[in-house]
């Protein structure tokens, strides 16, 4: 509802996306921010970790954002992109992208 509340289309890939497929479309130039979500449910650091530094350095590689949010066992602060652990977070982000699209 964030996205489209503020103009966005997102574009949902469902659970479990296989991270090939996110750094696929990232790298195919006609996506502006990657927003992941994980449950508190997935405690891995080192799986999540993992997936981060994928998907962020191919976001990076684009400039294309990256949202990390859910309670998942997230990096604190990741290498490349952003922890949001609100609804709020998540809008103002969008809000300050917004302007860069």
């Amino acid at each position: 509802m964030c996205l489209r509340e503020l103009g966005w289309t997102p574009l949902w890939l469902g659970r479990r996306t296989p991270v090939d497929e996110v750094v696929r479309l990232v790298s195919g130039g006609q996506v502006a921010v990657v927003a992941l979500s994980a449950s508190a449910l997935s405690g891995d650091q080192q799986a999540l970790r993992a997936i981060t530094d994928e998907v962020g350095a191919a976001c990076k590689e684009r400039g294309v954002g990256l949202l990390l949010g859910g309670g998942g066992a997230w990096p604190a602060q990741p290498s490349y992109g952003a922890r949001v652990t609100s609804f709020v977070a998540f809008r103002d982000y969008l809000v300050g992208e917004g302007t860069r699209r």
